[in-house]
């Protein structure tokens, strides 16, 4: 997947995620006009040169992050695909935990209007949805309002603070849609 960032080396020290989780909260609530590096900086509790190191200017917080949450996620798939040829509910249910495990910025990146992200996470097991649920390749426009159904489940579980004992009830309502995409599709298929 290429070389990895600055950003996607240092999300492995805490120090390093902590001061990152400073900025993120910053940068969400002062996202305005006018707001500058030594603003967020100073907001933040940290100094300009350490602002600096973790971004080099503030339209890069963002797209660093989506970067970073799909390099993660590809990394996760490819592992778990090699290992065993997981059906769709556990690729749904590694996705759920991934979400879980990246929450604080799931939720700011969802705050923030960005339902991108997850849907190129979902394009990331687009064949074993079509395999498993049975969906015929040309089911573009399906599958597009099938994965817009799918966000909206997710963004409805953010807003109760992605509560981790209702992952069971989000898998079911995922997998719920999924046998219905399915009927839906089943006399195209014939």
């Amino acid at each position: 997947m290429g070389k990895r960032t600055k950003m996607e080396k240092g999300m492995r020290n805490k120090r390093y995620r902590r001061t990152e989780g400073k900025i993120l909260g910053v940068f969400f609530v002062e996202n305005k006009k006018g707001t500058t590096i030594g603003k967020m900086a100073k907001k933040a509790g940290i100094s300009r040169a350490t602002m600096y190191i973790h971004h080099r200017t503030i339209r890069e917080v963002i797209p660093d992050y989506r970067r970073y949450i799909l390099v993660e996620y590809s990394k996760l798939v490819r592992r778990k695909m090699r290992k065993n040829n997981l059906p769709l509910k556990a690729m749904y249910f590694e996705t759920l935990l991934f979400i879980l495990r990246n929450r604080k910025i799931f939720e700011m990146l969802i705050e923030f209007g960005d339902t991108e992200t997850l849907a190129k996470i979902l394009e990331k097991i687009r064949p074993e949805i079509i395999v498993s649920a049975r969906l015929p390749k040309s089911a573009e426009k399906v599958f597009r309002i099938y994965i817009s159904e799918v966000i909206e489940i997710i963004i409805e579980w953010r807003e109760g603070g992605f509560p981790e004992k209702e992952i069971e009830e989000v898998l079911s309502n995922i997998m719920y849609l999924t046998e219905t995409a399915k009927k839906r599709l089943m006399p195209i298929d014939q």
